[in-house]
């Protein structure tokens, strides 16, 4: 295992310069976070109202040994991990693990640690980090319609989890509608040549040039890429012609 984030190694190997994992030191990231929901339980009776449960925000632990080769380096190792996070900008948390890399954006957690175990040359550490979005991200993929059905795309990938695609439409049509699965998104807005649409499902947001626009969603249905199948989403032009490619990434828990 290697994580990596703002240019920091965690080495889940064995080395003599730097951070490394001990053996139990990396929790948080292959377990799944807890789940919430509001439980309202029966009145005079057995059990409680069903409720849907959903996951709660990730916390990720990592830590170890870090050795250096002198005390000027372990100072500055401390002073890298130590200044760590500590804007206001949240960072990217990298991990190479048993031949997949995933990620997920991270703030800081709690206190860092950092303990000289021995002079000059080696030190405990501990740095946990907070992830909003508990889900873990993996490759993207960018799908288009084959040219049999040229308004038809369809759609996969191999995480374990809900993944929700960014739809991106081109073309020139005065306005148009993306269905799925019974779904439909519909825009009452036209698309012009170098002004593409797209359509976020994750937020059922429309972004064109950058921008949010409001006002012009007239029907906002939104779906996921189930794990381990395909969807299909059409396209319908009001008029003119239209393309549209499908971007998903692999999404885990």
């Amino acid at each position: 295992m290697i994580a990596r984030i703002n240019g920091l190694v965690f080495d889940g190997g064995a080395g003599t310069d730097g951070f490394y994992v001990s053996e139990d030191g990396f929790t948080g990231w292959d377990s799944t976070p807890d789940i919430r929901r509001d439980e309202a339980q029966k009145p005079l009776a057995a059990g409680s109202f069903d409720a849907v449960g959903y996951f709660s925000s990730r916390v990720i632990s990592i830590s170890g040994l870090c050795f250096a080769d002198s005390p000027e380096k372990l100072f500055y190792y401390q002073q890298r991990l130590s200044g760590l996070l500590a804007g206001p900008e949240p960072a990217h948390l990298v991990v190479d693990q048993a031949g997949l890399t995933t990620s997920a954006s991270v703030r800081l957690a709690s206190k860092t640690q950092f303990q000289v175990t021995l002079w000059g040359v080696q030190a405990s550490y501990q740095i946990q980090f907070w992830a909003a979005d508990p889900r873990k991200y993996g490759e993207s993929h960018t799908f288009t319609a084959d040219p049999a059905t040229p308004l038809v795309v369809s759609a996969w990938q191999y995480g374990n989890f809900a993944a929700y695609p960014v739809l991106t439409i081109t073309g020139s049509m005065p306005s148009y509608s993306v269905s799925s699965g019974g779904k439909t998104y519909q825009v009452n807005k036209s698309v012009t040549a170098g002004h593409p649409h797209q359509i976020f499902m994750d937020s059922g947001l429309l972004i064109v040039d950058g921008f949010p626009v409001y006002g012009v969603v007239e029907q906002a249905g939104i779906w996921a890429v189930p794990p381990g199948q395909t969807i299909s989403q059409t396209l319908a032009p009001s008029g003119g012609t239209g393309v549209m490619t499908v971007t998903v990434a692999d999404t885990y828990i």
